[in-house]
């Protein structure tokens, strides 16, 4: 998610810096400014759970049987005691409420991926359930987080009067797209 995000920002700002009409200029920054934001609020928590992780350095469930459910061993570069919080889980969250901040309507069925993605990491024996709650917990709350910073700022959302987020109109691309199509 992160990688392309990242191209699809850079190229789409260089565009904007040398496009020569105003409708394109506009619709290629609005695009850059939807990219970037993707890209922080997935990446963020991402970054994140993996400092949190390497510093509590919990084991993993294949480790139960040597040393239990509580056997931390922080600041190892050691993927088995790598456990919490699950960083599948907050990516699959980010991802969730990064798009839905977007695009409301898709809620219901990202956080059913969200959800999923989760679930998966426990059935498997990746990771306990607290480790999965915990990436889930990171993964909203960053996205949140990077949805109100950039809010803040009217980069992408704008704060309507009663306080209520809400994406900005893509109106540059909108006219852009309708003379295309």
């Amino acid at each position: 998610y992160l990688i392309p995000a990242l191209v699809l920002g850079v190229v789409s700002g260089l565009l904007g810096l040398v496009a020569n009409k105003p409708t394109p200029r506009r619709a290629l920054r609005q695009m850059t400014g939807l990219w970037v934001y993707f890209f922080v609020a997935v990446g963020l928590p991402g970054l994140l759970t993996n400092l949190v992780k390497r510093a509590i350095g919990r084991g993993r469930p294949e480790l139960y049987g040597d040393v239990g459910p509580l056997s931390f061993d922080s600041f190892i570069n050691d993927w088995t005691h790598q456990s919490f919080p699950s960083g599948h889980a907050t990516t699959a969250f980010a991802v969730c409420f990064a798009v839905s901040f977007l695009a409301p309507r898709s809620l219901p069925w990202m956080l059913a991926f969200a959800v999923a993605v989760a679930l998966s990491r426990v059935v498997v024996g990746a990771h306990y359930p607290t480790d999965v709650i915990a990436g889930a917990l990171v993964g909203t709350l960053g996205a949140y987080a990077v949805r109100n910073v950039f809010a803040a700022r009217g980069w992408v959302f704008r704060r309507e009067a009663e306080g209520r987020v809400v994406p900005r109109p893509l109106s540059a691309v909108r006219r852009l797209l309708q003379r295309r199509g």
